[in-house]
């Protein structure tokens, strides 16, 4: 079995290769090479695409990375998060291991999977090298009023009502258009976006930065969601301390326009 470690610099080379023209399975498309590229926080060295090849040459498994930046007090590191990995079941055993374990080795254990598979969960868990954060779990409730839909898939004699109908509806969503929400206590949903602030805040500045962009001039333009949940205070605390946060960050890149380090945001 042959292992082959692919680069950010080397995927159109690998593109036009007989390997990739030849096999059945094709472990990146022309688009996601196109998009690795021109992914601002990779570098032309980094590794995006582990491919191994059995004795006949073909395509026995791979594994694919997305390079990343993030920000932890105040430290600027670099990581990979896993954007696929796929083995022939008519493969040897142990490729998945191999491949996956290499990738983690090649990006030095900085490395983030998500939406884990039960069988994947295993995997991980056993190799102990991963910090895993269970998902924020709760129940929501949702009211809706379908007066409109009821009354249009009787009788014609019904449709007549359908003005009066569509006003019932809306006025019942109206008053009634309210979800419940129950989190976890041990998760605190608030807290989570505040670090999401100002992880993608870093990100993105010294993206631009880089790209020889004056601070001033794309700044007052980066704008976030933000999702309100039913905790009225926690909110409010939460919006205080991301408009705190965020004119902190800024203000270290020594910009000259004040709408710099107010915080743009739209909340529902």
């Amino acid at each position: 079995m042959t292992i082959k470690e692919i680069s950010v610099g080397e995927l159109l080379g690998f593109l036009e290769s007989e390997l990739y023209r030849e096999s059945d399975v094709k472990p990146i498309t022309a688009e996601r090479v196109h998009s690795q590229i021109n992914n601002p926080r990779a570098l032309p060295d980094d590794i995006v695409l582990i491919v191994a090849y059995s004795g006949d040459g073909k395509l026995a498994g791979f594994i694919g990375m997305l390079p990343d930046t993030g920000n932890s007090n105040e430290e600027f590191y670099r990581f990979a998060w896993n954007s696929c990995w796929w083995v022939d079941r008519k493969a040897e055993q142990g490729i998945a291991l191999k491949l996956f374990y290499r990738s983690i080795q090649v990006w030095q254990g900085n490395y983030m999977i998500t939406d884990l598979t039960q069988h994947t969960r295993k995997i991980v868990e056993l190799t102990r090298l991963f910090n895993i954060v269970n998902p924020i779990q709760g129940y929501g409730l949702q009211i809706r009023s379908d007066f409109t839909g009821k009354l249009t898939r009787r009788k014609k004699l019904f449709r007549f009502f359908l003005p009066v109908s569509l006003i019932a509806d809306k006025a019942v969503n109206l008053i009634m258009g309210w979800r419940l929400k129950k989190w976890d206590r041990k998760n605190t949903p608030a807290a989570l976006q505040i670090e999401y602030l100002e992880m993608h805040c870093l990100a993105y500045v010294r993206a631009g930065l880089d790209a020889g962009i004056a601070i001033d001039d794309f700044a007052p333009r980066i704008s976030f969601f933000w999702c309100i949940g039913m905790n009225f205070f926690m909110e409010i605390a939460k919006m205080r301390a991301a408009r705190m946060l965020w004119a902190k960050l800024i203000k270290q890149f020594n910009p000259q326009n004040p709408k710099s380090m107010a915080l743009r945001t739209h909340s529902q």
